[in-house]
């Protein structure tokens, strides 16, 4: 009787184990590890890309641009972001994870939305596009400090919101961070959410996260003590109720000054155009 039990509970383990390890790839979730190489494939030709930290390597494969090749750079990597444009006008937000080993080597992603760059031909556009928000944030960053928005602080660390922009719908946030202690901050990574208000009781809070379409900021960046930096973080154009705010939450590595800045929907509604 004990042996029947054993070898059904083996039957079960086993049977569970590779139901997992079969399971179909997530949309616009792609799992990659240290010692295999994934293939994500899009419709369109790859104009460009950009990472959301140096913890993943890709590159666009040469033979075939619809193609681009992604494989760990170091193991055991917070989950980071991916950002694809297409020669159509597409523009994809790839979530990153880490895996031991990849549940799958080949991704197809859907598109998320197409910007057209203003009087740029449709091949150059997503190429054009990525240069552009480029600039803008290294533009955004040199601004002057302005009125402070929204602001929040751990031990020593700062984080305020000097404003919001908008250029040819695109979202730009301008962030600034104060180190005021004598230990450096080591970011380790970064997440951005749109947020239920309610806070009802048995009620959980619904959040969604969003993905920045660019940052100005990355994963293993050292603010230095007694120093400050900016961060720039861009999105496709929303707006959210007033029954929602977003956060922009910051987590530092070996350590616990986690900060969270939140925004209301207000504060979005009062973009700036960036070129006025």
């Amino acid at each position: 009787m004990k042996k029947l039990l054993l070898f059904n509970l083996f039957f079960v383990v086993f049977f569970f184990s590779r139901l997992h390890a079969q399971r179909p790839a997530d949309i616009n979730n792609v799992y990659i590890s240290f010692y295999q190489t994934v293939l994500v494939v899009f419709d369109a030709p790859i104009q460009d890309f950009d990472r959301g930290s140096s913890d993943i390597l890709a590159k666009i494969v040469s033979k075939n641009k619809h193609v681009i090749k992604i494989k760990a750079n170091r193991e055991n990597f917070k989950p980071t972001t991916l950002s694809v444009f297409t020669d159509d006008g597409a523009i994809y937000s790839i979530r990153v994870f880490f895996v031991d080993d990849a549940p799958s080597l080949e991704y197809r992603i859907k598109a998320q939305g197409k910007f057209e760059g203003a009087g740029l031909t449709k091949p150059d556009t997503a190429s054009a596009l990525l240069n552009t928000v480029r600039k803008n944030a290294d533009t955004i960053s040199s601004f002057k400090k302005m009125a402070c928005h929204a602001k929040a602080r751990n031990n020593g660390m700062k984080i305020n919101l000097r404003g919001v922009y908008i250029d040819n719908g695109i979202l730009y946030f301008h962030v600034t961070l104060a180190n005021q202690s004598n230990i450096p901050y080591i970011i380790d990574y970064s997440k951005t959410y749109q947020r239920d208000k309610s806070k009802a009781k048995r009620t959980s809070v619904l959040e969604q996260e969003i993905y920045p379409l660019y940052q100005l900021l990355t994963p293993g960046d050292i603010i230095s003590n007694k120093s400050g930096q900016t961060w720039i973080l861009t999105f496709p154009q929303f707006t959210i109720a007033d029954s929602k705010f977003m956060t922009i939450d910051l987590f530092e590595k070996n350590g616990d000054r986690h900060l969270q800045l939140k925004i209301k929907g207000k504060d979005i509604l009062k973009a700036k155009p960036l070129f006025p």
